[in-house]
């Protein structure tokens, strides 16, 4: 599901656009079983210059907000790679990796912290899919993977 999600986002990414608001609420599944990536309200153009979004602040859903993002930094396609490993970890842990007890507290473990371990909370996950979650997770973003087409490559190769 995760690969396929990876796949709709790459297409947006393509064409010129980063969600910043991958969450779990904005993912849904038709009848077939095809996931839709939908509420594109935060997305901005990767090569706008447009000042709609003012430097320093923060928009987005905490837990599944990258660090750059949660510092109110200018977000890349990383960003969303970032979003999708959240995901991919709440759909194994049942949980995001970041919650705290408010937006602050959690915006900080985001910028911070490194979530606990996949298998930790579910030693069913297979190792593999462990490192692809936290290679998603990770908080430089030049160390994620390059593009959501090659999570979605790498989940295809792990299936």
């Amino acid at each position: 599901m995760v690969g396929q999600i990876a796949e709709a986002v790459h297409f947006a990414h393509d064409r010129g656009v980063i969600h910043r608001d991958l969450k779990p609420g904005n993912i849904l599944m038709d009848t077939s079983g095809r996931t839709l990536v939908t509420d594109f309200g935060l997305a901005k153009r990767i090569e706008s210059d447009s000042k709609l979004t003012i430097t320093g602040q923060v928009l987005g859903t905490p837990s599944y907000m990258a660090p750059e993002q949660a510092s109110g930094r200018n977000v890349t396609q990383q960003a969303d790679v970032y979003a999708l490993g959240a995901v991919l970890y709440r759909l194994l842990t049942g949980r995001p990796p970041f919650q705290a007890e408010s937006v602050a507290d959690t915006i900080q473990q985001v910028i911070h912290s490194e979530p606990d371990s996949v298998r930790s909370i579910n030693g069913k996950v297979p190792r593999d899919l462990e490192t692809i979650c936290f290679k998603c997770l990770e908080k430089e973003p030049r160390r994620r993977y390059n593009s959501a087409e090659s999570l979605a490559n790498d989940l295809n190769r792990f299936m």
